[in-house]
């Protein structure tokens, strides 16, 4: 087969092409190690390498050119006499290249792709002929070359920093063009600085401009502004100083992001607006800058004309500037204001976007302006509202007030409240949705709190409580609160023990209270003591929110009947300016006094204010909210539990309330779950930037949950965000670990970039590893290549890395349990770091640690991305079992077997996981110690858990399941609760075709599923095998067949594999056929399974290639298909154990015609037909290695692997199988 890089270079047509025609020979020919033909002469190489290479450069000349080497008799005579007659490297060929690389220009060329073309085609031909030729020259050059338009480009450039180079300017030059055909109109972006002390901006400190304005500045770092009043979301910045053009350095006070609505200077039509993140505030600066690095870093370009510069996203125009005092202005005014929506967004604690659609109708007293406005997200709630997945709803919804009453605790706090509580507890009516919250101190008041609740309640309406619903904890499960409930004629409905699910409304409702609350102390900046005031205000709020399961209307509407007023409700934490009553102030005293609104009066219409000076909680009425302004830097004194509200209006006298009596008010909230389908979060109140007044202000389209739960807490996607986000020291210690034990591995050495090499880039992926609470446990930095940028044949030539087999790895646990071995585990730490690679690999500098030099990374061992990484792993580990003694089974490649007398080891590698098999502890730590000598090992002690089998022993034997697995892949889709069904498949469905169905996750979840039945489970590998035949033409009856499948999980989750240790059985097969079952093409269906030690060690169900003229083939062709993994069991069961006498292997088949066809060879009118290698287990029965006998149909227990099966018969061939419910095996945590 011919080369396809041969065919790749051009033939030799004359002086024009002789460089890079002699440049790619030559290379070619050292791929091929045949150019040493032509550089030496002698006895270095054979006559048949010589004819080779002189045969290949001949073949790569044009025809009419071998007048030149007709001649020639050796390779090096062909290549003397094309370079003496093609290599021009004279004076007069200098200086013409010389003066055709100084003369061009863009206007002469046409277009900036052949300007480019022809300036670095010049440049590689002069330094062919040796005339060197400076990078930094030509990178002048080609600027220079450039119309008066590219100006503005050369200023930027020039004030960046960086140094000038030709790959520089080319790629400035190229980059972003849209109009090639357009030579006054270009599109750049600048590299990332690396080393500079300061942010730099082109601007002086004080020029004679606007101040009002902001300027498109592209010599400038960072946006940069001296409004310190535009800012939001502000925080301290990554950089102290800035240096300007006339070299003052300005202190950076912080950093923060502003709204800028633009418009068009001419027909002043509003173009958009457009959120500017990373600006820096820097009050000595005279204007306000936008840097154009900054845009085309967050994928913006920037367009300059004569007259304009024009800033696209995606396309799309999202910014202007217009020329003034030659430089770059957007026009207008500035001002802050808050849009309505984003006020009632923080007003309702929060409350997502769907809900507050609907407030204005569902409420009295909400002036929601209701339009269009750009995709926001509101950084509080993506700091507050991180979930799991929701719960289900569970159950139907009460008919009547009272009728069904939730409850659950909340706790404990990390913090004390200010009134001593540590927990809350909610009772929760489920017809409305209300909810009570009671702050305590303990559990134990739970009861108490019950009681008070129930006293309510029960007056208010004039109803009583019917249904109580609780888990189990004791503060609920207790003699007192039985009585209780029974004396007033309460039912009780308890939750099975670790089914919180069960009790979902209150366990929502209180995710929903800690949401809101930790949302609005974020955005208050208040200390975490007022979390019972956050709890408080939510459940007020929310019990005045629409809600989407109660059709869009509020709690207090359906308890009250009357549809409640909100315009009184404030952004918590906002500032609040209290009128001080004249008989509680001198005369030249302050008229009103600064609090902290943290609250609702329920007694009374007034608010709750906190004086942080004096450390008091107040109530007034006579209030003053500035929404607009939260400040997040107040300092506040330490309160004790005697200190006071102080109610401070005038309805009724001065009364003085605890801050305990605070803490047990009674608050209500509806039921603001989150939905099944999606979450829409709500935005933060946000400084805005206008460029024009208006009168109407637009209402966002927030963006979706999964966008939003996406970057909730999400780690880091760039270098750059790592280094931004607030636990950058944690990321960057993490990378200096990772760097170090790369450094420590010598995974690379620091070169020099051969000559026609490229580097690889790499990049830093970043994970944090969470704990099964949720918590952070470790930041974990890797270091990358792009595997993807590899040339094959030059960076890789091989990949493919073997894995043991699932019928290895349960063969190997029969055998272990019939032998009573001991099995071990061990997980190689990093294991691709430590293979060695077979080819030259270059990879650049990892970023953050380049050493500043033009070196590269030799790559001296495998690295993660590299698409070898795996076989290198597998080859150096291959070769090390085998220098120790272990042989490979020829059969699977990823067992290895060695035997010490009487003592045997097995192994098993599923590419880093290990497994270890003995009957004699000393050998197998002498083992151990070996490979922990060699190799980065963690030592995990007997095997539980192995690529996702659960391994348990008992002295019955040894079982492996899959129950976390399952588990995990019903909570994945939503099926955790679902009810569970007898059989996986109903019998004798039949699909019909319609329309398919698309938005469902169908391939995934016959993936999993998928693993699921080749793991251990052949109850259902039918089902699944004929589900995946529809991956990519599925209905929705399919998926309800997939989710019927789920169903069938749940209900039989806990059934395991058992191998017994007390039987001494041989390796057994099953092979049947459902003749003409499929009914789109009336193929058959394959069905074998084979068992040893008392449980099924390999099995499969697969639709027959070829369509069968009657049974007996079909059964004959499942023979055929189940002999082959007879033998190849056989051959490994051989392997490992030589000196065991091996006996037939023994094959049922439940059709005498089939079984009769295997043993003759006669002709048959009937089966002449039959595929010549089907007729393969004719041979091996023959041969004495197979014995095939018949079973009845009763008996046949691969017929669950052709069909979907009624019940009793289903069941009744799980225990052929081996399948037994965790609780028929007393199985023990040890061996």
């Amino acid at each position: 087969m011919a080369d396809p890089r041969f065919a790749q270079i051009d033939r030799l047509a004359g002086r024009d092409n002789y460089p890079t025609w002699s440049f790619a020979v030559k290379t070619f020919l050292e791929h091929e190690d045949l150019w040493k033909c032509v550089e030496t002469s002698g006895m270095a190489f054979t006559k048949t390498e010589d004819t080779k290479a002189r045969s290949k450069i001949v073949l790569l000349v044009d025809p009419m050119n071998y007048v030149h080497i007709q001649d020639a008799t050796t390779a090096k005579e062909v290549w003397d006499n094309l370079r003496k007659a093609f290599d021009d490297s004279g004076l007069l060929r200098k200086v013409g290249l010389l003066r055709e690389l100084i003369t061009t220009d863009l206007e002469s060329c046409g277009s900036v792709e052949n300007y480019v073309n022809k300036i670095i085609t010049c440049a590689h031909k002069l330094r062919n002929i040796k005339f060197i030729v400076d990078d930094e020259w030509l990178g002048t050059l080609l600027l220079a070359g450039l119309p008066e338009s590219y100006r503005p480009m050369i200023m930027a450039m020039e004030s960046s920093g960086v140094s000038i180079t030709a790959d520089l300017v080319k790629t400035k030059i190229l980059q972003d063009v849209k109009s090639p055909d357009n030579s006054s109109v270009f599109f750049f972006k600048f590299p990332q600085r690396q080393g500079k002390e300061y942010y730099v901006a082109a601007f002086p400190a004080s020029p004679s401009l606007e101040s009002g304005c902001w300027y498109i500045d592209s010599g400038a770092a960072m946006h940069m502004t001296n409004k310190r009043d535009w800012l939001y979301d502000y925080g301290p910045a990554l950089v102290t100083n800035i240096k300007v053009a006339d070299n003052k350095i300005l202190t950076v006070k912080g950093c923060g992001k502003v709204n800028i609505e633009t418009y068009d200077g001419e027909s002043e039509l509003k173009i958009g607006t457009i959120q500017v993140k990373n600006v820096l505030y820097v009050p000595d600066l005279a204007v306000n800058l936008l840097s154009v690095r900054q845009m085309t870093q967050n994928n913006c370009q920037v367009k300059f004309s004569k007259n304009t510069c024009n800033v696209y996203k995606e396309s799309k125009l999202i910014l202007t500037g217009y020329i003034k005092n030659n430089l770059y202005v957007v026009h207008n005014e500035t001002y802050a204001l808050m849009s309505s929506v984003h006020l009632w967004h923080q007003r309702m604690g929060h409350l997502n976007y769907n809900d507050l659609q609907k407030l204005n109708e569902s409420t009295e007293g909400a002036d929601i302006e209701s339009s269009r406005e750009e995709h926001v997200v509101c950084n509080t709630c993506l700091k507050g509202k991180q979930t799991r997945q929701p719960f289900k709803h569970a159950g139907t919804r009460a008919s009547a007030l009272l009728e069904l009453v939730h409850s659950d605790v909340c706790g404990p706090m990390e913090e004390k409240s200010l009134g001593g509580a540590r927990y809350y507890v909610t009772f929760v009516d489920d017809w409305s949705r209300k909810v009570f919250v009671y702050f305590i101190s303990s559990k134990s008041q739970v009861l108490e709190k019950f009681k008070d609740f129930k006293l309510l309640v029960e007056n208010q309406l004039n109803a009583k409580i019917k249904t109580l619903r609780s888990d189990n904890g004791k503060e609920y499960v207790n003699e007192a609160f039985d009585k209780v409930c029974r004396d007033s004629g309460i039912k009780r409905q308890l939750t099975i023990p670790y089914t919180p699910e069960q009790n979902g409304m209150s366990e929502r409702m209180n995710r929903t209270l800690t949401e809101r609350a930790k949302c609005m102390l974020i955005n208050s900046g208040l200390p975490k003591k007022f979390w019972a005031e956050a709890v408080a205000t939510a459940a007020y709020v929310i019990n005045r929110s629409p809600t989407k399961s109660l059709q869009y209307k509020t709690p207090e509407e359906l308890w009250s009947g009357i549809k409640p007023n909100i315009s009184n409700i404030k952004v918590f934490g906002c500032r609040a300016m209290m009128h001080v009553p004249k008989e509680k102030r001198l005369k030249w005293d302050c008229k009103s006094k600064e609090l902290i609104f943290v609250g609702y009066c329920l007694e009374s219409k007034g608010y709750r204010l906190f004086d942080k000076t004096e450390g008091k909680v107040m109530r007034s009425r006579d209030v003053i909210f500035l929404e607009e302004s939260v400040n997040k830097d107040f300092a506040f004194l330490p309160l004790t539990e005697s200190q006071v509200v102080i109610n401070e209006d005038n309805l009724d006298d001065t009364t003085d309330m605890t801050l305990k009596e605070i803490d047990s008010a009674v608050c209500a909230s509806d039921d603001d779950y989150v939905p099944e389908h999606s979450i829409s979060r709500s935005e933060s109140p946000i400084n805005r930037i206008n460029l024009r007044p208006r009168k109407h202000r637009a209402m966002p389209t927030f963006l979706c949950q999964n966008e939003i739960e996406k970057s909730i807490e999400s780690d880091p996607e760039t270098l750059e965000q790592a280094l931004q986000c607030e636990n950058s020291q944690k990321w960057i210690s993490a990378m200096d670990d990772e760097y170090n034990s790369l450094l420590e591995n010598n995974t690379w050495t620091l070169s020099k970039l051969p000559y026609g090499r490229v580097a690889i880039p790499c990049r830093w992926v970043f994970k944090t590893k969470i704990d099964g609470d949720g918590n952070v446990t470790r930041y974990k930095a890797r270091l990358v290549i792009k595997g993807y940028q590899q040339k094959q044949y030059i960076d890789y030539n091989e990949v493919y890395a073997p894995v043991v087999r699932l019928s290895s790895i349960r063969y190997l646990l029969a055998i272990a349990a019939k032998y009573q071995l001991k099995i071990e585990q061990l997980d190689a730490v990093t294991a691709f770091l430590q293979g060695d690679i077979d080819v030259e690999l270059y990879m650049s500098q990892p970023s953050r640690y380049d050493n500043g030099t033009k070196e590269v990374c030799k790559l001296n061992k495998s690295i993660y991305g590299l698409k070898q990484a795996s076989r290198t792993w597998n080859k150096k580990l291959d070769n090390f079992l085998s220098s120790i003694g272990f042989s490979k089974s020829n059969v699977d490649p990823c067992v290895y077997y060695k035997y010490e007398n009487e003592h045997v080891m097995f192994i098993t590698i599923y590419v880093d996981d290990i497994l270890l098999f003995h009957n004699c502890q000393e050998s197998a730590n002498n083992i151990k110690i070996k490979m922990k000598n060699n190799f980065k090992m963690n030592e995990l002690g007997i095997a539980y858990c192995y690529i996702g089998l659960c391994i348990s022993y008992s002295s019955e034997g040894i079982a492996i399941d899959q129950t976390r697995y399952i588990e995990n892949t019903l909570r994945r889709f939503g099926m955790e609760q679902c009810n569970s069904v007898g059989t996986p498949m109903e019998p004798n469905i039949k699909f019909s075709s319609s329309e398919k169905f698309e938005s469902i996750p169908y391939q995934e979840a016959t993936g999993c599923l998928l693993y699921i039945s080749q793991g251990t489970r052949p109850d259902i590998c039918y089902a699944v095998h004929t589900l995946c035949r529809y991956n990519s033409s599925h209905t929705e009856e399919h998926w309800n067949a997939v989710k019927r499948l789920f169903r069938y999980l749940q209900g039989t989750k806990y059934l395991q594999l058992v191998y017994k240790s007390n039987v001494d059985e041989e390796i057994t097969g099953y092979s049947d056929s459902d003749w003409a079952s499929c009914t789109e093409d009336r193929k058959s269906c394959t069905g074998y399974i084979f068992n040893f030690q008392g449980a099924a060690i390999s099995w499969n169900s697969k639709r027959q290639q070829t369509v069968a003229l009657s049974t007996t083939e079909a059964e004959y062709m499942a023979l055929s298909a189940a002999t082959q993994e007879a033998m190849w069991l056989r051959q490994l069961h051989c392997e490992l154990w030589p000196s065991l006498k091996v006996t037939p292997i023994t094959l049922y088949c439940d059709n005498q015609s089939a079984i009769k066809l295997t043993g003759t060879y006669s002709y048959h009118a009937r089966s002449k037909h039959i595929d010549v290698r089907h007729h393969y287990l004719r041979n091996k029965v023959e041969c004495g290695d197979l014995k095939i006998e018949y079973v009845g149909t009763d008996s046949m227990v691969a017929d669950c692997l052709t069909k979907a099966l009624p019940k009793p018969k289903h069941q009744h061939f799980l225990i052929a199988m081996g399948l037994r419910s965790r609780e028929d095996v007393k199985l023990n945590a040890t061996t």
